[in-house]
């Protein structure tokens, strides 16, 4: 199966593979009624292909301009689906973005401390 970019709206998720890991890079906005009809797809297909090949997953947000509430609560299921499947999630964020910031912290409660979930800001 081959992962593709995908392009809804305001919204790029940009795909690149390396030996470890598939990086998901969020560009643009997302404000999207109902963001899980494009992302869900698109989700079952990076798990397919994170399963078969043990890479984990690293999401990248640092250049996203906003995403509403109801593009938060996708990314809330696929962490959660994640975990289900013993996958890896690392989200990298920008903290000098207020919005960015007060949004990540919120997602901290999914540590679980287990390795599975990870966060990260590069401030830049």
């Amino acid at each position: 199966m081959a992962l593709r970019d995908l392009v809804v709206d305001s919204l790029t998720l940009n795909l690149q593979l390396d030996p470890e890991r598939i990086i998901v890079r969020w560009l643009g906005k997302a404000g999207m009624r109902n963001p899980s009809t494009a992302l869900a797809p698109f989700f079952r297909d990076l798990i397919t292909v994170a399963e078969e090949s043990g890479r984990f997953v690293e999401f990248h947000f640092q250049e996203m301009e906003h995403f509403n509430s109801s593009t938060i609560l996708s990314i809330m299921q696929i962490i959660q689906t994640l975990r289900r499947k013993q996958l890896k999630l690392r989200i990298v964020f920008n903290a000098q973005l207020k919005w960015q910031k007060m949004t990540f912290e919120a997602l901290r409660q999914f540590d679980a401390g287990d390795g599975l979930f990870e966060m990260s800001s590069d401030g830049s």
